[in-house]
């Protein structure tokens, strides 16, 4: 789980920041982890564990100032040894360990940092190890100090109840290392540098500098404008080499010495120099480096502050502990300090105090030694910050933009040892989150309107968390990701005392927490709160990116206890299919949902308190999204939100989806219409079809809804209809024009609506279709084999039996939850005796790689008179450890067009007629020769403008040649423009042999989904040309912005066809690669037919060779290759040179090979044709040209054209361009050589190292590897 933690960090960050987490064992110098360059390394450490990293740095690396921050085990004392260690000759021994430097963090809560140190080209060797720490979360009361007495015994009691629950307490810490500066190198010379001749230093500039000898010499110089600031000599040396610092005056008097620290810092400070030369005399090692500066530097000052000060580089210095007086003159005036912050001090609790006299407004703001700002506040009140906790450096104060003279003060005090129980500031920034104690528990306090961030790590993986608030005035309470987005809040609506964030499904690592509140006072408290509950919700799930997967079958928790907060569900169905979606709110909560399929809503509801909302409907293949928002009534309870299966091919009372015109219920011969709207802020559609006559329509109020909620349109909801409504009787006319459908949008006032239907005044006769039959399905399994690379071939049976005394005709129907798969039924027609059963045989052929637990429905529906009398469903899921059922070749195209030429391809020489251009123009639409193109996407293909004025919707095709074929098929591919509801949906195939009398052949539908949908004809049918109608979309809607991507005619797979060039790239032939890399776009003119004259020059004494595939990466029988030479005119140019010789390789598996030579050919001078044909054909997936090249700087140029023939075309081979199945690589040479299979069960369990299946005794072996396991 520790990699998977790295994982998410990775995923979410969004910085160049680089990852690394130690691996064990580590704990000595000899088995450390090995790292380079800029690195964030983390890692636990538990019992007696120590870890050990071993830092390499290279030449690169030294030329720059590094950093390093350590944050230690939390509520641990955690130290940090930089090391140098020399071991045994043969490494297996350490025999010496010096530590440069050491950093203790005596309890996490604050970074420890060392910056700018120098290094060397080396290994260095990091060493961490903890004891069991300073800190004592429980010395000080919970509550007193931050004054909720009030409050303190009702909480105190509900703490001890969380300090009982076994937790892993924090163990993680965390090590930054980044590059700093480039350290600039100063050009002194060995020869020329001694005490005579110094290197002169400039003013705030920092060098590097190299020790050739022992010793080194600079010097600077202070003019009379300077003699009034404070200076400051510092740098650093390299890690591991001391330094000492000598400072002279011009009459060569010591003034001043230092010896660098272990971490190499070595300074003078607080120098006030007169006008003059000094000399610095630097005393170290030989061939070390070190970074030096003369820096001007803020005055020291005590009492007054010590004007001018209105830049960082001159901000006065002020001591721990003394108080500084200062003015702000007007809004222009700025004034900064500076303070300094040890080791020492860095295990401290600071209080920070602005006193503003005047009470004037003024902005106050702390700032780091980068100049990165920790905390600002515009505010006419004293400045207090009681409970700072800063690292080792130097802070910056600035106090500005007062409108009027405003005097004050400024201290920074130590207050004595931090209670890590207590807030730390800063803390005002998801940077600046502070770790939380071990104990995921802290007292704060927030100034004004702000928010606190604290940190914390979680290594209990299989545990829901809480994160809790108590106390006064606060407002949002927010948990982020690693990337610092809010994945979850809570917000005080009611203004109670406590925000809670419950059943937080928490990964292993590190987590960052937020609360937001006006003057609060608060403890905040992480702790776990059970096992995991599997349904819950993942939270993020408020964007579509981040929606929660429901699977039908499945029931999910989730909690919305934010008035702004929304949970995103999705789901996809592959075929038609009737679902159930529940949700059951909280019982003192109320829930919304919004369905959408595609963008757009199919269904939504708004519950009461505790009252579920239902949606039941068949739905279309596709993406839907279930949208579910708090309404009004919020909980801190659980919803459910349930999705299964149902039977909705019996509805016959507001059959969802209708919230739409397109959506509408067909109201034909209904003589009452029921259903829900109302409270559940719900539209319900209906429809009457058009007529050649006008018609009234009346609705009848039976419950005593207000009748004003129902509204009628033509034209899909965009036309009023003429309306008159009579109250007392409650009902309501609607008068449909000629030639017009009515659509009628119900929404009323109760939850439940029923209407009495009258037309023109009468009540509609519904007659009523019902036949005593029973209908049951033997034979087909609940489980078959998931993720397997074959299809499963299913069989069985349907019984009808006719229990009534009556003759029955019956029509059967096959649904299936997934339009992949195949379904074969012998009859479908039945006429039933009385008391008669019948079985009828039934295949159905699944698709390849069915996911693992998915469930797919069957539904068998008895229809009597166009009216379904019976239904019977089955449930078939797809599970790793079913056994394989019947399994058959996948192809993904019925099997009768396998290996079939599409005629209706450009590539293939159709066209369109003339009488098809000169009808389909612009203004009826566009993109018609893309149904040809052997292409699909989407924002391409056919797309119809909408409002045409087609009478027709008619694409006409010519196939190529003069001959007819036998045309078996039709592939379509709705892929296109626009949304899938604007897909086509219903189609007629014609044919003819004339391009004037055509026949219908086939009616089909396309289901809503962008892939390839095949349809077989019942015979084949002779024919030169196909012409395809469309009717409709797949919203119903004639005349509106249909689109399809591509439409495939299938000719008969034995139909014969001349040798196709498959190197030509309108067959889908490319160039591979080519070595070396040739300059030029060579590879592309080599294939085509035109005269390009390509040529390239030679670089290197590498043959040239080059690798062509095929379309698909397909295997093809070929018989000769065609090599048509430059037929440039290269004149008397002596410095090209022809093409010698060719070597020809194939390859059936890739296209690195291996190869096999197939031909070695010598290359005529002259301008003609070159044939290579194999005494028998070879099979190629790739092939592979070699030429010898030519004299480097000369030139070469490459063939015209290169054209290489398949074996041709008829009842024993089939083309790679036939159809094989969308984009696969398969095709007639997998068909005749099938890959070797795992026919029998695989026992061997070696799922681990320790049960290794011993390979060495054995030539070949076969596994199949699953998603949780390994072999």
């Amino acid at each position: 789980m520790k990699l998977f933690w790295v994982l998410i960090l990775l995923a979410y960050n969004v910085s160049a920041e680089k990852f690394f987490y130690e691996q064990e064992p580590n704990n000595s110098p000899i088995d450390g982890n090995h790292f380079k360059s800029e690195q964030t390394i983390l890692g636990d450490m538990q019992g007696k564990d120590q870890d050990m990293f071993i830092w390499n740095v290279s030449d690169g690396d030294a030329d720059f100032q590094w950093n390093i921050e350590f944050e230690g085990l939390p509520g641990k004392l955690t130290r940090l040894d930089l090391m140098q260690v020399e071991f045994t000759e043969d490494g297996s021994g350490v025999t010496k360990v010096d530590t440069i430097f050491s950093m203790s963090s005596p309890d996490g809560s604050v970074p420890l940092q060392t910056n700018n140190l120098v290094v060397t080209p080396g290994k260095y060797y990091i060493g961490l190890s903890y004891a069991g720490g300073q800190s004592k979360p429980s010395a000080s009361p919970l509550f007193g100090d931050i004054g909720l007495e009030d409050m303190e015994s009702e909480i105190q009691q509900e703490n001890n109840q969380i300090d009982s629950i076994e937790v892993k307490e924090q163990d993680f810490y965390k090590i930054r290392i980044t590059k700093g500066y480039k350290i600039n190198q100063a050009r002194i010379k060995e020869d020329k540098n001694s005490k005579e001749s110094p290197y002169s230093l400039r003013a705030d500039s920092t060098v590097g500098i190299y020790f050739f000898n022992k010793s080194l010499w600079l010097d600077f110089k202070i003019n009379e404008k300077q003699t009034n600031q404070v200076w400051k000599v510092h740098g650093q040396s390299e890690l591991g080499k001391p330094l000492t610092l000598k400072l002279y005056d011009s009459a060569n008097n010591l003034l001043a010495s230092h010896q660098s620290d272990k971490r190499g810092t070595f300074y003078l400070s607080d120098l006030k120099l007169s006008v003059g030369s000094y000399l610095l005399e630097l005393i170290s090692q030989d061939s070390s480096t070190a970074i030096i500066e003369v820096a001007n530097t803020g005055e020291f000052v005590s009492g007054n502050e010590a004007e001018p000060n209105n830049k960082l580089k001159i901000a006065n210095q002020i001591k721990i502990g003394e108080a500084i007086t200062g003015r702000l003159s007007d809004n222009r005036d700025e004034d900064y300090f500076i303070f300094e912050v040890d080791e020492e001090l860095s295990h401290k609790q600071l209080k920070l105090s602005v006193v503003n006299d005047n009470k004037e407004n003024l902005r106050f703001c702390l700032w780091d030694d980068n100049q990165k700002r920790l905390k600002c506040n515009d505010t006419k009140e004293d400045i207090i910050l009681d409970n700072l906790s800063l690292s080792t450096g130097s802070y910056f104060i600035s106090l500005s933009r007062s409108a009027n003279e405003a005097p004050y003060s400024v201290n920074v005090a130590d207050v004595g040892p931090r209670n890590p129980i207590m807030e730390t500031e800063p803390n005002d920034s998801f940077p600046q989150a502070v770790a939380m104690n071990e104990k995921r528990l802290v007292k704060g306090t927030t100034v004004g309107n702000e928010y606190d961030f604290y940190k914390f790590d979680v290594d209990d993986s299989d545990r829901m968390w809480t994160i809790q608030a108590v106390g006064t005035n606060l407002d949002r309470l927010m948990i982020y990701n690693a990337r610092g987005d809010a994945i979850q809040r809570a917000t005080n609506q009611a203004k109670s005392n406590r925000l809670k964030l419950s059943n937080l499904i928490l990964s292993p690592g590190e987590h960052v927490v937020s609360l937001n509140g006006t003057d609060s006072k608060y403890v905040l408290r992480v702790f776990p709160a059970g096992k995991i509950d599997e349904s819950l919700e993942r939270e993020p799930n408020d964007s579509d990116i981040q929606a929660t997967a429901l699977n039908i079958g499945e029931t999910k928790k989730g909690l919305l206890a934010d008035a702004n907060d929304v949970d995103l569900y999705h789901f996809r169905i592959n075929g038609e299919q009737g679902l159930h979606l529940k949700i059951q709110p909280p019982a003192d909560g109320a829930l919304s949902y919004q369905l959408d399929r595609e963008g757009v809503r199919v269904g939504r509801k708004v519950s009461q308190k505790g009252e579920a909302v239902e949606f039941k409907g068949l739905l279309k293949p596709g993406e839907y999204q279930i949208r579910i928002q708090p309404h009004r009534d919020l909980s801190d309870d659980l919803y459910e939100v349930s999705l299964k299966t149902y039977d909705a091919y019996t509805c016959i009372e507001d059959c969802e989806p209708n919230d739409n015109p397109y959506q509408a219920n067909n109201m034909s011969g209904v003589s009452v219409v029921k259903g829900q709207s109302g409270t559940h802020d719900d539209y319900d559609w209906y429809f009457l079809p058009e007529s050649e006559v006008q018609r009234k329509v009346t609705f009848v109020d039976k419950v005593g809804n207000n009748i004003n909620g129902i509204v009628g349109f033509t034209d899909y909801g965009k036309t009023s209809l003429v309306t008159e409504r009579n109250s007392k009787e409650q009902l309501i006319d609607f008068t449909i024009p000629v030639n017009k459908a009515g659509y009628f949008r119900i929404q009323v006032s109760k939850s439940d609506y029923e209407f009495d239907i009258k037309i023109d005044n009468q009540p509609v006769q519904q007659q009523i279709i019902s036949a005593d039959v029973s209908l049951s399905v033997s034979g087909l399994p609940e489980k078959i084999k998931a993720f397997s690379p074959e299809s499963q071939r299913l069989k069985g049976q349907i019984m009808v039996e006719n229990k009534g005394h009556e003759i029955v005709d019956v029509h059967l129907k096959i649904h299936t939850g997934d339009y992949r798969w195949i379904t074969d039924i012998s009859t479908d027609e039945l006429q039933l005796q009385p008391g008669e059963t019948k079985q009828i045989p039934i295949s159905i052929l699944t698709p390849a790689e069915l996911i693992d637990t998915i469930i797919t429905r069957i539904v068998f529906v008895a229809e009597t008179k166009g009216v379904v009398v019976k239904q019977y469903s089955h449930e078939i899921k797809a599970d790793t450890n079913a056994e394989l059922v019947n399994p058959e070749e996948f192809w993904g195209v019925q099997k009768p067009l396998l290996g079939g030429i599409n005629v209706a391809a450009h590539s293939m020489g159709a066209k369109r007629t003339e009488e098809d251009i000169a009808m389909n123009v612009s203004s009826v639409g566009y993109g018609f020769d893309e149904l040809f193109d052997n292409m699909t996407a989407l924002n391409s293909g056919l797309k119809y403008r909408g409002g045409r004025k087609t009478e027709k919707d008619i694409v006409t095709i010519e196939f190529a040649g003069n001959k007819p074929v036998d045309v078996v098929g039709t592939i379509l591919n709705p892929l296109s423009g626009g949304s899938s509801y604007k897909y086509l949906k219903d189609f007629e195939l014609h044919l003819s042999l004339d391009g004037v009398n055509f026949q219908n052949v086939l009616q089909g539908s396309l289901q809503p989904v962008g892939a390839e949908q095949s349809f077989v004809l019942s015979q084949p049918y002779k024919a030169r040309f196909a012409r395809l109608y469309m009717i409709n979309s797949q919203d119903d809607i004639v005349k509106t912005n249909l689109s399809l991507g591509e439409w495939k005619v299938i000719a008969a797979p034995d139909t014969v066809f001349d040798s196709f060039n498959i190197a030509s790239p309108n067959h889908g032939g490319f160039v591979v690669w080519s070595k070396p890399q040739i300059s030029g776009d060579w590879d592309k003119p080599i294939l085509t037919e035109e005269l390009e004259h390509a040529s390239a020059r030679s670089r290197s004494n590498d043959d040239w060779q080059w690798v062509i595939g095929f379309h698909n990466q397909r295997a093809a029988f070929i018989e000769k290759i065609q090599w048509l030479p430059s037929q440039a005119d290269t004149g008397n140019r002596s410095n090209v040179e022809p093409m010698k010789s060719v070597k020809v390789f194939v390859s059936s598996s890739s296209n690195v090979g291996p190869w096999q030579l197939v031909a070695d050919e010598k290359l005529d001078t002259d301008k003609s044709l070159k044939e290579i044909t194999f005494e028998k054909p070879v099979w190629a997936r790739y092939v592979k040209f070699v030429t010898d090249n030519v004299k480097i700087s000369n030139y070469a140029y490459f063939p015209e054209t290169i054209r290489i023939l398949e074996k041709q075309v008829g009842s024993d081979y089939q083309s790679i361009l036939g159809e094989w199945g969308e984009l696969s690589h398969q095709a007639l040479y997998e068909k005749l050589n099938p890959a070797n299979k795992l026919t029998v069960k695989d026992e061997r369990q070696n799922h681990s190292k320790n049960t290794a299946f011993d390979i060495s005794q054995v030539k070949t072996t076969k596994g199949q590897v699953q998603l949780e396991y390994a072999d």
